[in-house]
């Protein structure tokens, strides 16, 4: 287990509270050095300080960090609240080099909020937050908030979640959304990897929100109107994310993943063993044509269901063998794969693909995959 205490809290700009007031910039930054200080001299070397959380939360979107000198022409441009952070960061820089800063901002996708922000303008402020010395961003997914939805692209003219509707109303998901869930965290992946080339050492993880937007359950007097969810949303959530973080993290232990009974942590202990898939890929194993999945508690003897619009039925097969290959780099430790044997010839070209994956003991996985591959 690491722990990331939190840095002093910038204070907020009195005209717009969403921002970090550069005023008493200079005594944020004298407390944070003896904050820092003090833990050097009696945490520096254990393992268990991961490294240190900003704690000013922030809306990712298209934002704008250049790290010019104050007064400089172009440090007018920086998002104020990106500056404070930069402010901050050089300083765990200075004295806790090896800690890592995390910082967990939101999303928000709803096309109705004049605030939201496209995947493409969310990669933007990835970059621009990477550059204030971030290391690690760990984005809330905001499903359990409704400000983002978990849908695939063929899905974009389905209904949204009946759980969603309290927040976006009687919308389908491509009317209520910019995009989904897994949408966003592509285009941070791609971005996160922009910056590594650039020689910034950022890591993407993805911060699962484990509560709905509301709920008859209460969890908690601090948690508001919003509800405990379950394992097949959870599931759901990692299903999306999976592909394109190095670590999935989530919030809140107490109280969502404790209230009712049984708990949302029961229901997972109960559960354990269940087939998480996060991605599918065709490759060929020897001569043969197949699928590689990548996931999580993917099984030898495991079942592979295959549908597509316009086949007669659908096609079913077995994994056939389990950590052929690789995973791909940055992906979460415990990401296997498994290879399905399958002909792609079948399946005409440009047709989106539902791939359900199932347990040896008959167990679906939550959420099947949507795949379509130019074959």
């Amino acid at each position: 287990m690491k722990v990331f205490p939190a840095l002093p809290l910038a204070p907020r700009d009195p005209a717009q509270a969403t921002r970090a007031s550069a005023r008493g910039i200079d005594t944020l930054t004298t407390l944070t050095r003896r904050i820092l200080t003090d833990y050097g001299d009696r945490f520096a070397g254990r393992a268990s300080l991961g490294g240190f959380y900003q704690p000013f939360e922030l809306q990712m979107r298209d934002m704008v960090y250049t790290g010019a000198p104050e007064g400089a022409e172009e440090a007018a441009r920086d998002h104020p609240t990106l500056r404070v952070y930069a402010s901050q960061h050089r300083i765990v820089e200075q004295v806790m080099p090896d800690k890592p800063v995390l910082v967990s901002p939101y999303l928000e996708a709803r096309k109705e909020k004049g605030f939201s922000a496209t995947p493409k303008e969310v990669a933007a402020g990835f970059e621009a937050m990477a550059r204030t010395g971030v290391g690690i961003i760990a984005p809330q997914d905001s499903r359990g908030t409704g400000k983002v939805g978990l849908f695939w692209p063929d899905e974009r003219d389905e209904p949204v979640d009946e759980r969603l509707r309290p927040v976006v109303g009687e919308k389908t998901n491509g009317e209520a959304y910019h995009g989904s869930t897994r949408d966003y965290y592509r285009e941070m992946a791609a971005a996160r990897t922009r910056m590594v080339e650039q020689g910034h050492d950022v890591q993407l993880w993805a911060n699962v929100e484990a509560f709905e937007p509301s709920g008859t359950e209460a969890c908690g007097t601090r948690t508001g109107s919003r509800g405990r969810t379950d394992k097949d949303r959870l599931d759901q959530a990692v299903t999306q994310v999976g592909r394109y973080v190095s670590k999935v993290v989530s919030y809140m232990w107490s109280d969502f993943f404790t209230c009712g009974s049984p708990s949302l942590s029961e229901e997972m202990a109960g559960d354990a063993g269940r087939p998480i898939p996060v991605e599918a890929v065709r490759a060929g194993h020897d001569i043969r044509d197949g699928i590689e999945l990548r996931g999580y508690d993917l099984q030898l003897g495991g079942k592979v269901t295959i549908t597509w619009e316009g086949q007669d039925a659908p096609r079913t097969a077995e994994v056939a063998g389990v950590n052929l290959a690789a995973p791909p780099p940055d992906t979460p430790d415990r990401l296997m794969t498994a290879w399905v044997p399958f002909d792609w010839t079948q399946v005409p070209a440009g047709t989106w693909v539902r791939i359900e994956v199932a347990a040896p003991d008959g167990r679906t996985a939550a959420e099947p995959l949507h795949v379509r591959i130019d074959v």
